[in-house]
């Protein structure tokens, strides 16, 4: 302090004040002070302008899905970015893909617009008493639980029914799920539909690929191009499925306990899995940077390994003289014919 109190004003412009025994500030010093903040102002500026820019646009998605979520939303918000309603936006974007030759993403069409998930059943590792280990052992060889499911596209879970017997088949769970009001299924409004694989029935709301027909990805992988309509449609249905399967990867990779199950009673077993599907719903909502997620999202064809993924579906018989069946398969064919003229990579 005697250092302070020796400091000359002239030299410094700094002066002592002996009354408040604080250093006080001349002129000079105020002069100064005001030209540093101005300059702190200047940068600060500048930074919050140029280098962390807050978004205008802040949906977290981009490309196709956030044009899906621009489809599925409010209609307002379709005609102040697109300048037309949602009916007219996707009417020229048929006409500029069958008359003007725009190609379509080989993953999405603008008539996903109306599709708001997948649906399709899982199984993980069961640990179960002795005298219920045979309707727990069914094609994987092992006790598992079964587990029906829906997913978003964003590869969020928008409903789990968990705790059935792995001998029960996914057929039987969906028309549980579907029926019982008590469970809130969040059933498709008039007009859209779920994507589901061949072991749930063409339903109205639920669109399931052509049957006796090649499928999967890997098997056109292997064997080439679809050829022909049918083709065509179920490769483009099982792209489109695929993001319940890398959903269900990237959850079981997660919860290592999914594997194998220690011996709680099976009430605990199923609320492990309803629990670890909302934290993984959480994580993809609030994560700002997640490895498992951030390498779906790199890359959209990888869907991670599950040793209990079924290997062959079980198909569902055909009702194609219900009402709601014929719908589907009408709704099927229209979109199989506007890929084939969408697309003339096949």
């Amino acid at each position: 302090m005697e250092n302070v109190k020796t400091l000359k004003g002239n030299e410094t412009g700094l002066g002592w004040d002996p009354i408040k025994g604080t250093v006080v500030a001349h002129e000079w010093w105020n002069e100064k002070f005001k030209t540093t903040t101005y300059a702190v102002d200047i940068i600060c500026s500048y930074y919050l302008s140029y280098i962390h820019k807050e978004p205008c646009m802040d949906s977290f998605h981009t490309g196709l899905v956030w044009l899906q979520e621009i489809m599925r939303g409010n209609e307002r918000r379709c005609v102040n970015l697109f300048r037309m309603d949602k009916d007219t936006l996707i009417k020229l974007c048929l006409d500029l893909e069958c008359h003007y030759k725009l190609k379509c993403s080989k993953k999405m069409t603008i008539l996903e617009k109306d599709c708001i998930g997948a649906i399709d059943g899982t199984h993980v590792s069961a640990c179960v008493q002795e005298e219920n280990l045979i309707r727990f052992i069914g094609r994987k060889g092992v006790p598992t639980q079964n587990i029906m499911a829906a997913c978003s596209f964003d590869m969020q879970f928008t409903f789990v029914m968990a705790g059935w017997e792995g001998t029960a088949h996914d057929g039987r769970l969906f028309q549980y799920a579907i029926n019982k009001q008590n469970l809130n299924f969040p059933k498709p409004p008039p007009g859209k539909y779920y994507v589901v694989d061949a072991g749930y029935q063409q339903m109205e709301g639920y669109l399931a690929p052509y049957k006796g027909t090649r499928y999967h990805l890997p098997d056109f992988q292997r064997g080439g191009r679809p050829r022909g309509l049918k083709e065509i449609f179920n490769r483009w249905h099982s792209s489109l499925r695929c993001c319940i399967e890398r959903t269900f990867g990237v959850w079981k990779a997660r919860w290592k306990i999914l594997r194998t199950m220690p011996p709680y009673s099976f009430y605990v077993q199923r609320d492990i899995v309803v629990v670890s599907m909302a934290l993984h719903n959480y994580i993809r909502r609030k994560a700002l940077a997640d490895p498992a997620f951030e390498r779906l999202d790199k890359s959209p064809n990888f869907i991670p390994p599950d040793i209990f993924r079924d290997v062959d579906d079980i198909q569902a018989e055909e009702s194609s003289q219900e009402s709601g069946a014929l719908q589907m398969n009408a709704l099927r064919d229209q979109i199989a014919c506007s890929l084939m003229l969408a697309n003339n990579d096949y």
